[in-house]
């Protein structure tokens, strides 16, 4: 359209933000023609409530998948690797930049990047929100936002444990979308978070809790010839790994959506020798993860193995 062309080239005379922000709030361009407004300081030099209203009028509440990407590309260009310009908006702004991330949140809009930036923008200026945002992407449809969003409560894990606890706890016990946290695991995040965060919100929840939370526990590990099983997996196993389900979960856990390198009979191999670190380990449920570990990873691997030698697959292939 050569209309917005004109209105978003000639900055003397116009005022791009609100005017284009205007036809494409009609309906009379393309939301795409916003993408004129990322030419040299437009975005970046245009007022608080200017940047609102342009918000406002790309994407509303329901908008399209096109348009969120839009409005969250906006945002990051808007917004420099600190927090400066963000606590400098006015917060009718901040409104609608939140509006547009907790709608982007859990849609596959392919605005992944710029919303992870955004989302570390606001871990200052409200922790809780930014939890509640970030868990509700873990949830959505967006993998690698998944990802992103994981890493953000990792990060403020420390900083706001309370509200990250609370927000991932809320999201695992719900009963429309806590199975989505039953694939794959956030170890990260657990491992992240306080001990005693964890282990207040389980004396409040109960064995449903540890059953929700078990398959995301930190592994054991070697460390400088030392078995090592880390406070929370103990804890936990401890008070409520009799539970079957609590043991089925943390088993489960150890290696699901795990990548790995090398042959895999290899890792195989490897899972195995260390399980049998454990072997001897005085807490029962690690003994049975152990033992069970050793079956499971030894059969794999000699079927890997097998296939492996008949393909004639080297180990650095």
């Amino acid at each position: 359209m050569i209309a917005a062309e004109i209105v978003a080239s000639a900055l003397d005379v116009t005022d791009p933000v609100t005017r284009l922000g205007r036809m494409v709030g009609a309906e009379k361009v393309h939301p795409g023609y916003v993408q004129y407004l990322h030419f040299g300081t437009i975005v970046t030099s245009t007022s608080s409530a200017k940047f609102a209203g342009l918000l406002r009028q790309l994407a509303p509440r329901g908008s399209t998948k096109e348009r969120l990407k839009l409005a969250v590309d906006l945002i990051g260009y808007r917004w420099p690797d600190t927090q400066e310009i963000a606590k400098k908006e006015d917060p009718e702004t901040i409104a609608e930049v939140k509006d547009v991330l907790a709608e982007s949140s859990t849609t596959d809009d392919r605005a992944d990047f710029w919303w992870a930036h955004a989302m570390n923008e606001l871990v200052a200026l409200d922790p809780q929100w930014t939890a509640d945002v970030a868990t509700r992407a873990i949830s959505g449809d967006d993998f690698s936002k998944r990802d992103k969003a994981s890493g953000i409560l990792a990060g403020m894990a420390k900083s706001s444990p309370i509200f990250v606890m609370e927000a991932v706890g809320n999201a695992l016990l719900d009963s429309k979308t806590g199975w989505r946290w039953r694939i794959g695991s956030n170890r990260e995040l657990f491992s992240a978070l306080p001990v005693n965060e964890v282990m207040n919100w389980l004396s409040r929840i109960g064995v449903e809790g540890a059953r929700r939370i078990a398959r995301h526990l930190p592994s054991p590990s070697i460390s400088e010839g030392q078995a090592i099983v880390p406070e929370l997996t103990q804890r936990v196993l401890e008070a409520y790994g009799d539970d079957e389900s609590v043991f089925n979960e943390f088993a489960a856990g150890r290696h699901d959506m795990e990548v790995s390198w090398g042959s895999v009979s290899s890792n195989y191999e490897g899972h195995a020798r260390l399980a049998e670190a454990f072997l001897n380990h005085p807490l029962p449920a690690i003994r049975e993860w152990a033992t069970r570990e050793i079956a499971s990873a030894e059969q794999f691997a000699r079927y890997w193995r097998k296939y492996e030698e008949d393909e004639g697959w080297s180990e650095t292939r």
